[in-house]
């Protein structure tokens, strides 16, 4: 019954990932301190956030659909071989999900934070 807690709570966290960066990405969550992917360079504009919530999305969406089908596999695969399939959910949580979507977050933030800002200014 513990590790279909874990699978459920996988599931749900990887749905919950996806729909805040999507959030992020879309403007319908703005840059805030609890939620999404906040470094100092992402946090610095409304401009920053969306772009690295833009460029994160297509790493993000991908592993927490593989953790998904990972995690359901594991509700339906024998008992014993649950755990296995749990901790490679994990695995593939922490490893693909933290790592990789912040090197393009990062990237697609100095990109917008280096730009010009283009909004007019009132005389």
């Amino acid at each position: 019954m513990y590790l279909m807690s874990v699978c459920v709570l996988a599931i749900a966290l990887s749905v919950l990932v996806i729909a805040m960066t999507w959030a992020g990405a879309s403007g319908l969550l703005p840059a805030n301190g609890f939620v999404g992917i906040r470094t100092p360079a992402i946090l610095r504009s409304e401009r920053a956030w969306q772009a690295a919530h833009r460029a994160a999305l297509p790493v993000i969406a991908p592993a927490c659909t593989l953790v998904i089908i990972a995690a359901g596999a594991s509700i339906i695969a024998a008992p014993a071989r649950r755990l296995t399939a749990v901790g490679l959910a994990l695995l593939g949580t922490i490893a693909v999900i933290g790592l990789t979507s912040l090197i393009p977050a990062q990237k697609a933030a100095h990109s917008v934070n280096r730009a010009p800002d283009d909004t007019p200014t009132s005389l």
